[in-house]
This record gives structure tokens, C-alpha cells and sequence, in this order.
């Protein structure tokens, strides 16, 4: 009778001293500044994404030198085109735009060919001085 109630003591004790180093381990973590991870991708404040970007007016054929219209994504047979949807995190799809180029044989290898297509989520604010400023979210997509 003695032993069942011994090893649910022992269970006892071994789960306080487990919680209590736990906590223990999550305030003295909580109480130093976090190291910034290098390989993390840069945010940005709410108040500055509030400013710089704005949803855009949902995409229309026209709006955009070279930009595919709608039965011309769909009729696209290339290659598979993978988007995120009609809207991102708030922002609209304003643009699909069709990007291919054949270079000459002698250009470098890279700048061969380039053939892909974007697909544009929402608009941006240019600030005093830009001559352009990225959109919030874009999603390319290349053959393999």
C-alpha cells in the first residue's frame, strides 16, 4: 500500500520541480533582449506599412504598360501559374504582368533568357524624392 503512494509523491515532486524551473528558465529568457536572427526577414512597423502601402484597386485590364489581362492568365498554357488569390494581408491583386526576353548567344548565361510572370498585391506611396517604391507583396512565378 505504501509503494503506490510513494511513487505518486515522487511523480509530485518531480513535476513541481519541472514547472518551476521552467518558469524559472522563461524569466530569466524574458528578461535579456532577444539576439537578432540574421537569416530573419526585416519587419516593418504598422504605422510604416500603414504609410508606405495601400490595397490597390482590384486589377483591371490596362492599368499597366504590359500587364496580362484576365482571359489572357487564363488561356496562359506555358507553364503552371501558381498566385496567392484575389487579395494577400489586405491587399488587392492589381497586376499580372508578363515578363519574356530572348538575349543574344554571346550574353552571359544568366541574361539569357528571362521568362516569368508577376503577380502584384496592393499599391505603394512614393515618398519626396523616390522615383519608385516596391508594392507590398509580389509572387513570381518562372518555369522549371
Amino acid at each position: 500500500m505504501r509503494r503506490p503512494l510513494w511513487i505518486a509523491l515522487a511523480v509530485l515532486v518531480v513535476s513541481t520541480a519541472s514547472i518551476a524551473a521552467g518558469k524559472l528558465m522563461f524569466a530569466s529568457s524574458a528578461a535579456q533582449p532577444a539576439t537578432p536572427d540574421p537569416q530573419a526577414p526585416p519587419t516593418m512597423s504598422p504605422s510604416t506599412r500603414a504609410r508606405l502601402f495601400r490595397p490597390g484597386t482590384p486589377w483591371r485590364q490596362g492599368t499597366i504598360p504590359g500587364q496580362m489581362a484576365p482571359a489572357e492568365a487564363e488561356a496562359f498554357s506555358r507553364y503552371p501559374l501558381i498566385y496567392l488569390g484575389e487579395s494577400i494581408g489586405g491587399y488587392h491583386l492589381t497586376r499580372v504582368q508578363e515578363l519574356r526576353v530572348d538575349r543574344a548567344p554571346d550574353a552571359p548565361s544568366y541574361l539569357r533568357r528571362t521568362d516569368q510572370v508577376t503577380f502584384g498585391y496592393g499599391d505603394c506611396v512614393r515618398e519626396p524624392g523616390w522615383t519608385s517604391c516596391p508594392i507590398p507583396v509580389s509572387d513570381v512565378v518562372r518555369p522549371v
